[in-house]
């Protein structure tokens, strides 16, 4: 025991070490155990800090926990975890007070458990299987295990390169690491192949909330947030780590901007919807005749589109090369 200056530190008071010891059960997922010890403290202070929310949360996984644990092990343990841990998080939300102590310990230990569920999972497939490898690798992000959450977005990359719900976690993951660098060019390019694809409620990176909001000022339908965030990101010089372009990927571009030129000039289809996508081709495409390749004839030719569709992306854009020149 403790003592300062002759007291006990308030670390020490009997309920404090049962309320502990309380949440070292839950950790281990010994739900019966931390009721008991739940219950004692009910008995004599019923206004302990977050106590109701335990007694609560633990009763909510009581049974719960058991039933997973009949479950098979593997996917679909996984996946009733999963299930189970979305009815949780609606019901915590639901107190009128929190603990975020109980939540960050029922948290870990749920999230750990499928882990190791949907690693066992992997183990038994008998291809790569690149849906659980994204599963894992959002829930290495959810408790913050970023290295982790790399090497198994990585490794999905590995068999989807140009999928841009992978890049865009790999992207959050390197940003929440501290690789900036990495993260904005990740993201760069998750937007370029299908913006739409970029889980935006993963993403709490500094430098795509800041985007959106500027997007947001401009009263942007909500269903095209996506599609503007890679225009946005290059004209407020956010998304400026670019990597090389080859010629087959470069004339890929053009041919994507020339199909979508066709549908934008054609009263039939939806301008709001094609028009950020054909920006963003055009500045990739003057990006690679700026900076890569330069070329002053085809600068000038996607420039002039750009400022046609465009006025107010194209002077921002112009102000922008204009400064790096």
């Amino acid at each position: 025991m403790v003592e300062i200056s002759g007291q006990l530190t308030f670390d020490d008071s009997p309920l404090i070490l049962k309320f502990n010891t309380a949440v070292d059960y839950i950790r281990n997922g010994e739900f019966n155990k931390a009721l008991e010890n739940m219950e004692d403290i009910l008995n004599t202070s019923p206004d302990f800090p977050g106590l109701l929310e335990g007694i609560k949360s633990v009763k909510f996984w009581q049974n719960r926990w058991l039933k997973v644990m009949r479950t098979q092990p593997g996917k679909e343990q996984s996946d009733l975890l999963l299930d189970e841990w979305a009815q949780y998080e609606k019901y915590w939300n639901s107190f009128p007070s929190h603990s975020e102590k109980i939540l960050i310990t029922i948290k870990n230990l749920i999230y750990k458990k499928i882990i190791k569920n949907l690693i066992a999972a992997f183990k038994n497939s008998e291809v790569p299987n690149v849906t659980i490898l994204i599963k894992m690798g959002m829930i290495f992000l959810e408790i913050d295990e970023y290295i982790k959450a790399i090497e198994t977005l990585e490794y999905a990359r590995m068999f989807k390169k140009k999928d841009s719900h992978i890049l865009g976690l790999l992207a959050e993951a390197y940003a929440r690491q501290g690789n900036i660098q990495k993260a904005k060019s990740l993201f760069r390019e998750a937007f370029l192949y299908n913006p739409l694809e970029v889980d935006l409620g993963v993403i709490r990176s500094e430098m795509i909330t800041d985007i959106t909001k500027q997007i947001q000022e401009q009263k942007v339908d909500p269903k095209l947030l996506g599609e503007w965030i890679p225009v946005y990101g290059t004209v407020m010089n956010v998304f400026n780590i670019k990597r090389e372009l080859s010629i087959e990927e470069i004339n890929k571009l053009a041919t994507e901007a020339e199909e979508m030129e066709k549908d934008f000039y054609n009263e039939k289809f939806n301008h709001e919807t094609i028009l950020p996508k054909l920006i963003n081709r055009y500045l990739w495409i003057i990006d690679y005749y700026v900076f890569q390749s330069p070329n002053k004839e085809y600068t000038r030719i996607y420039m002039n589109k750009l400022k046609e569709v465009h006025p107010q992306i194209y002077e921002r854009y112009f102000s922008l090369i204009n400064l790096k020149n």
